[in-house]
């Protein structure tokens, strides 16, 4: 009873406070409504069952045959035989390790897909938190402006301030106002963005903090990618297969084995037996060994390939999130370490600057810290970028 309890109060505690919803928990929603990712499931779908066909004995063949008599046999003729083919033994087993592979492959391409949506999906999310702190940013900077312009115009009244120190504030009022609303149109297209991405329905995107990466190490980094890229471990399993189409293809240059059973009739008599039969390969096959070690040299050398690619673009990614958060670090200590706002408030009030510094000041203090805002969300995205193999 005291369990009910305690879980009741967690419950309506949760609800008075509102759960706050991370990225990762929109993520699972979007990969769930996503049409391209519904088609891909069904694709993955349809490429398990196709490799899976093909891989069991032929059709069973049943002839029948009625020859009526003629000027030499004065009896009707029928026929009856029932046959089936089976390659040797071992050609089975190497076309269900073909098969598992092929399977793999499948699966694995979804995963690819998975991960572009899911990335393109972070990406916006990572874009809109950036817009909602520009947008608070401003609305802040917004009210502060109005409260300056209505200052000045009790001081103008007053004689305390002259025509052209309103018309800065005013001026100055009406760039706020300007960036805000742009800001917003550009926050409303990235959710029309969104929303598309989530299968069109609307997603309720209620400013959440940005991602949480667990960092490593840059040799680790590449570790970790070996072992969970889509793109590798589908370079690795078409090398895989290559090789067993090699063993089949070899395998597939014996001799196909016909069982069966047969009957004729003429008149009263009749004939029943067994059916035996063999297919010899002559030509058929010619050159399909040639062609599959082809194949799989050709995917040695893309598995290579892509190991080396992926050394690169690691070795790139990592580079560009050191200087990111190098110079990210830069920034926000030194605008913690400055209030370039309150020391211009009490310069502006001493009369130590004019009303038109001010101003001047404020707006490149603004602009400084926009590109710390711009800076932030560049280092997240170059995060999402790196770690998009977790996704």
């Amino acid at each position: 009873m005291k369990i009910k309890i305690i879980n009741l109060l967690i419950v309506l505690l949760m609800s008075n406070l509102g759960y706050a919803q991370t990225i990762g928990d929109y993520l699972e929603e979007i990969e769930e409504n996503n049409i391209q990712l519904k088609a891909a499931r069904e694709k993955k779908k349809q490429g398990n069952l196709e490799a899976r066909t093909g891989i069991y004995p032929k059709p069973l063949s049943v002839n029948y045959g009625y020859f009526p008599d003629n000027n030499t046999v004065v009896d009707e003729k029928q026929t009856f035989n029932v046959t089936q083919s089976f390659y040797m033994p071992g050609v089975y087993k190497k076309m269900k390790n073909v098969a598992e592979t092929q399977g793999d492959v499948a699966t694995l391409d979804y995963e690819t897909e998975r991960k572009k949506v899911l990335y393109e999906a972070q990406k916006v999310m990572i874009r809109l938190v950036f817009k909602n702190k520009m947008i608070q940013r401003l609305q802040k900077r917004l009210n502060f402006a109005e409260q300056r312009r209505n200052a000045l115009k009790k001081q103008v009244e007053a004689g305390d301030a002259n025509a052209l120190e309103l018309n800065k504030a005013k001026f100055h009022l009406l760039r706020m106002s300007k960036q805000l609303s742009e800001q917003k149109r550009s926050w409303e297209k990235l959710m029309e963005q969104l929303n598309k991405l989530n299968g069109g329905e609307e997603l309720e995107f209620e400013n959440p903090e940005y991602p949480v990466f667990a960092n490593i190490s840059r040799d680790s980094l590449l570790d970790e990618k070996k072992d969970a890229l889509p793109s590798i471990k589908k370079a690795s399993k078409m090398r895989e297969q290559s090789e067993s189409v090699v063993e089949l293809q070899r395998s597939m240059n014996f001799p196909e084995l016909k069982f069966g059973y047969g009957s004729e009739t003429v008149g009263n008599s009749s004939f029943k037996g067994m059916l035996v039969g063999i297919s010899i390969p002559l030509w058929s096959n010619k050159n399909k060994v040639k062609a599959a070690k082809a194949q799989s040299q050709y995917a040695e050398l893309e598995y290579k390939n892509r190991l080396l690619n992926l050394r690169s673009e690691t070795e790139k990614q990592y580079k560009s999130y050191l200087s990111l958060k190098e110079n990210l670090e830069e920034y926000k200590e030194t605008l913690e370490n400055t209030n370039n706002i309150e020391l211009l408030k009490k310069s502006l009030k001493l009369g130590k600057i004019s009303i038109i510094d001010y101003y001047r000041e404020v707006q490149y203090y603004y602009s400084i810290y926009n590109e710390y805002l711009e800076l932030e969300r560049e280092y997240y995205l170059a995060l999402a970028r790196m770690y998009q193999y977790r996704l």
